[in-house]
């Protein structure tokens, strides 16, 4: 019996973003690479259809799938060296200087 695909994002290496294909009792397929021009230390967060990555210059937003879909690039004003973290409906963003919680507002 096979499970259904589930989507990874990991570093590539320094500077890059990879989303993969991790199927049951199969090798990982990478189906796409981002180049961030900017060096990572945190590692990507997968969650509600969403990739999350900070770096030193900015914070990323893609879609998680088989397609890159590139959301938005955040300047944060200050490098982000940890993992977003998403608890409770909200995503925790932290930089050098800064935190940030993001929630989505509920339509009226």
């Amino acid at each position: 019996m096979r499970r259904p695909n589930a989507f990874v994002a990991r570093l590539a290496y320094a500077c890059a973003l990879a989303c993969l294909c991790a199927m049951w009792c199969a090798a990982a397929k990478c189906y796409w690479v981002y180049e961030t021009n900017a060096e990572t230390w945190g590692t990507p967060l997968v969650a509600d259809g969403r990739v999350y990555l900070g770096t030193q210059k900015a914070f990323f937003v893609f879609a998680a799938g088989k397609e890159a879909k590139f959301v938005s690039r955040i300047p944060l004003g200050a490098p982000s060296y940890c993992t977003p973290i998403a608890a409770n409906g909200v995503l925790y963003v932290a930089s050098h200087r800064y935190l940030w919680a993001v929630k989505q507002q509920k339509k009226p």
